[in-house]
């Protein structure tokens, strides 16, 4: 027997055959919150008609930056850049509103079937922007023309 080791414990490099415990409820991976936001688009176009309705009971703060879009058939994601995209909506969708809004990429003259990439916090949300069903509105709701 070797120094300092007992002959009563066994042999501590074979398995044991007991089953491991089952992992603990706070071991277990938690779903991510519902999203608090739910976003739609439309091509009118090369112009993206976008509504954003907030079903938090939080104001949603509203920035250029944290929109990108997803090329049909592509993996690339074209985030919102001065000189790559103009973004046209109000600055905040208070609970319970929907608000509306334009976006154009300039390199993508028919984004429909792309997707509308919207991110304000960590998990944001994404619409595949359908075909023009509806005339351009501004960010208020006033018809352009």
């Amino acid at each position: 027997m070797l120094a300092g080791c007992s002959g009563t414990g066994g042999n501590p490099f074979l398995k044991s055959k007991k089953a491991p415990d089952p992992p603990a409820p706070q071991d277990q991976p938690m779903a991510p919150p519902p999203v608090p936001y739910a976003l739609t688009a439309q091509a009118s176009g090369a112009f993206i008609q976008f509504s954003i309705t907030n079903t938090s009971q939080s104001p949603i703060e509203i920035a250029p930056s944290m929109f990108a879009l997803i090329p049909q058939g592509r993996r690339q994601v074209v985030p919102y850049g001065g000189e790559t995209a103009t973004i046209d909506s109000p600055r905040v969708v208070q609970p319970g509103q929907t608000v509306t809004g334009r976006a154009f990429f300039r390199e993508f003259r028919d984004p429909a079937g792309s997707r509308l990439v919207f991110k304000p916090d960590a998990y944001g949300t994404f619409a595949t922007i359908g075909g023009s069903t509806f005339p351009l509105v501004g960010a208020a709701g006033i018809p352009r023309g």
